[in-house]
């Protein structure tokens, strides 16, 4: 492989590590989130329905409403659970710094992407491990 092709297959690498970790940071924010907004405005659906005070029924009167107010409630925990994590998120570099760790590099991603050496050949085998489960 030639350097550039070396170079784009580390980036792609590294940039699809970056978002599966930038992607659970979130997922971490919005299920709290979602948690903590989602059981009070069940509860009160719940009572708003016990009460008569909700006409749900055969005929999905007010539906569109509990819909859009549910629907509504989650948009905000998502950009608030954005807004949280974002502090936490992986940039490109640190995505080559934890490929560099988990294949036992010596940090020459970090060096090639400085421009101080050549791009390492990929480890043998199917796949490159990310050293990341969800």
């Amino acid at each position: 492989m030639s350097q550039a092709e070396l170079e784009r297959f580390w980036i792609r690498r590294a940039a699809a590590l970056r978002r599966r970790l930038n992607a659970a940071w979130w997922l971490e924010r919005f299920n709290s989130l979602a948690l903590v907004g989602l059981l009070p405005f069940a509860a009160l659906l719940l009572v708003l329905r016990s009460t008569g005070s909700l006409p749900l029924g055969p005929d999905l009167a007010g539906t569109g409403a509990v819909l859009g107010a549910g629907a509504l409630l989650l948009a905000i925990s998502a950009g608030a659970a954005w807004w949280l994590a974002k502090a936490r998120f992986h940039d490109l570099a640190a995505g080559l710094a934890r490929l560099d760790d988990r294949h036992r590099l010596h940090n020459r991603l970090v060096s090639a992407r400085a421009g101080i050496g050549p791009w390492p050949e990929p480890p043998a085998g199917p796949r490159i491990d990310p050293g990341f489960r969800w």
